[in-house]
C-alpha cells in the first residue's frame, strides 16, 4: 500500500481512538503555572533535558501536578506522553516562535461576531486552543481534513510536525505533489539536525520530548546533536 494510504489510514486510526479519549489527562493531571524549577520526571540524563530546559526556562511549557497527590514535590512533564494536534499548534504558534503574530486579536479580526466554530468543523470559538487554530490557519501553518475537521485531539505524527515547523520557521520548502508530499519537509529537517534520535518512523506519533527537541533544535539553531537523517527514514512508517 502507498505511504499516502498507510499514513491517512493510520492517522484515521488514531483519531478514532483518540476521539474517545482525547484530553482525558487534563481530568488527571492539571497544568500548572510556569515553574522556576526543573520538571521532576526529567533528570538531567534524559536525552531531552537541554530542549525540555530550555523551553521552560523560556516560558514556553508547563509541566502537571497530581491532584490526589496532597503535598506534590514539583511539576512533572510526561516527556514520554504524545501529543495531539491541538497541544503541538498551541506551541509552534507561540509568538516565541511565531514572531510578529498577536494572539489575542486572531478571533476578533477573522471571525468576528457569533460564529461558533473557527475555520473547522470542530473547533469551538471558546475552546483553550481556538486562537491558535485560527492563527495557523491564518499563516498556512496546517490543514484541515476533507470533511471539514481538524481533528485536534488526534495524535500529531513526524511528517505533520516537520511540514508545520518548517512553516513556522520559514525554511522555504517546497511540498511535492502527490503522495511524497512530505519529503521536501523530512529532508529538510534532516539538513538542520532536527530529527530526534528516538523517531523512527516517518509517521511515528510525537512524544512531547520529541516535540521539544524539535522546537529547541529550530529555534537555537543547534546543529550539533545526533539527528536522524532523511535517508534513515525513507519508506519507513509503522
Amino acid at each position: 500500500m502507498p505511504f499516502a494510504h498507510r499514513y491517512m489510514a493510520s492517522l484515521t486510526l488514531s483519531a478514532v481512538l483518540v476521539s474517545m479519549c482525547a484530553f482525558v489527562g487534563s481530568a488527571l493531571a492539571q497544568p500548572v503555572p510556569f515553574t522556576k524549577d526543573p520538571f521532576t520526571d526529567v533528570p538531567k540524563t534524559h536525552p531531552y533535558y537541554e530542549a525540555i530546559e530550555y523551553l521552560r526556562k523560556n516560558n514556553i511549557v508547563r509541566g502537571y501536578i497530581d491532584p490526589a497527590d496532597p503535598n506534590p514535590q514539583g511539576a512533572t512533564f510526561k516527556p514520554d506522553n504524545r501529543i495531539n494536534r491541538a497541544e503541538f499548534v498551541q506551541l509552534a504558534t507561540n509568538p516565541f516562535f511565531l514572531s510578529g503574530e498577536s494572539m489575542n486579536d486572531c478571533l476578533q479580526e477573522h471571525f468576528p461576531g457569533d460564529s461558533t466554530f473557527v475555520v473547522f468543523t470542530d473547533v469551538f470559538r471558546d475552546v483553550w486552543y481556538a486562537d491558535e487554530v485560527c492563527i495557523a490557519n491564518i499563516k498556512d501553518l496546517v490543514n484541515g481534513y476533507p470533511d471539514g475537521s481538524f481533528k485536534p485531539g488526534a495524535y500529531i505524527n513526524f511528517v505533520e510536525v516537520a511540514k508545520i515547523l518548517s512553516n513556522v520557521f520559514v525554511l522555504n520548502t517546497e511540498e511535492e505533489p502527490g503522495e511524497n508530499w512530505h519529503w521536501p519537509y523530512v529532508e529538510k529537517m534532516g539538513e538542520l539536525h532536527a530529527i530526534p534520535p528516538s523517531v523512527y518512523r516517518l509517521n511515528s506519533m510525537m512524544t512531547r520530548g520529541e516535540m521539544a527537541e524539535m522546537l529547541f533544535r529550530l529555534k537555537a539553531q543547534n546543529t550539533s546533536k545526533p539527528s536522524k537523517t532523511a535517508a534513515q527514514l525513507k519508506n519507513r512508517y509503522e
